[in-house]
């Protein structure tokens, strides 16, 4: 049945739909799908004034969810009967067409991008070498490419990096397939799993030479100038030793593995200050109730000796 709906491949959060509600970029998502209904605010000056009124009115649910104007799970729009005894839409911008293909907005293939996720997951992403931290949130769906696409945004050099779950700079282990999910990498993805993080690690491009260290990096190689002279040092520069790189990459790990402690005596000095108030509170709440009750002596006693001196008196 042409109304029902297609899996697809594409998928998109529902933050990321509802910026596209104006006319030169418009979605709306109808049981989970995204349809591009911007083809349809197209100047032309053939359309009555009554049409141009419906445009506007789907205009105005841009970048929202219509489901509600449709029955479940289909592409089929509610109707109802006017007083002339027709079925018309309740939604009456159902009415319109796409004017590239004559076919209805909402049943023109050509116009779905994609889907809204299953479930938003937040990740985070640690950038080794400049130590700072980016949290996102991605779709169930996607791959560690598709999250590498969108951390371009924070970061134009992110095909730069090696992507990694752990911190064993070089094992073939611990590397992220780029056209795998999150779960299909070894992530656990549910609302009791903590949040996901994932270590990238910068590459030196070819051609380049770590100024970090006296020898050359292991990641790339160096290319010398013209002439008879670098030949020469080519031939002087002895390669890095397997145990230069070896020292290259610990000292690498202990960057890291200092990042991670970091983080760690970040979060416990953040759950000690939300502790220290709490405990302040209790003693002053336990010396204030001493107060109270040597007050409270104090005076009972100060009616005795006085009781005692009137029937002294007396």
């Amino acid at each position: 049945m042409e109304s029902k709906l297609q899996p697809l491949c594409k998928y998109f959060l529902r933050d990321e739909v509802v910026i596209h509600n104006h006319e030169s970029s418009a979605w709306v998502i109808i049981h989970g799908r995204v349809i591009d209904i911007t083809p349809l605010f197209v100047a032309d000056a053939r359309k009555t004034s009554l049409q141009k009124k419906t445009l506007q009115w789907l205009l105005a649910f841009a970048g929202q969810d219509v489901s509600s104007f449709f029955h479940n799970n289909e592409l089929s729009p509610i109707e109802r009967t006017n007083r002339n005894g027709e079925r018309v839409p309740v939604f009456v911008p159902c009415l319109e067409r796409n004017p590239a293909t004559q076919r209805y907005w909402y049943r023109d293939p050509g116009l779905v991008i994609g889907r809204i996720t299953f479930h938003p997951c937040p990740v985070k992403i640690i950038n080794t070498l400049t130590f700072h931290e980016t949290e996102m949130i991605i779709c169930y769906e996607d791959t560690i490419g598709d999250v590498r696409e969108k951390y371009l945004r924070y970061n134009d050099n992110a095909y730069q990096y090696e992507w990694r779950k752990d911190l064993l700079v070089g094992s073939e282990a611990g590397m992220l397939r780029m056209d795998k999910t999150l779960t299909e990498n070894g992530y656990q993805v549910n609302l009791r799993s903590p949040i996901p993080v994932i270590w990238i690690f910068y590459i030196l491009p070819p051609g380049t030479i770590d100024t970090t260290d006296d020898t050359h990096s292991c990641s790339g190689t160096h290319h010398p100038v013209n002439g008879h002279q670098s030949e020469e040092s080519q031939n002087d520069t002895p390669p890095p030793s397997e145990k230069q790189c070896r020292l290259a990459v610990r000292r690498q790990v202990l960057s890291v593995q200092s990042i991670a402690l970091k983080v760690l005596l970040r979060s416990t000095s953040a759950v000690v200050q939300c502790d220290i108030p709490v405990r302040g509170a209790r003693r002053t709440h336990s010396h204030s109730t001493e107060d109270k009750s040597t007050k409270s002596v104090s005076a009972s006693n100060k009616r005795c000796r006085t009781a005692g001196k009137q029937h002294a008196a007396c």
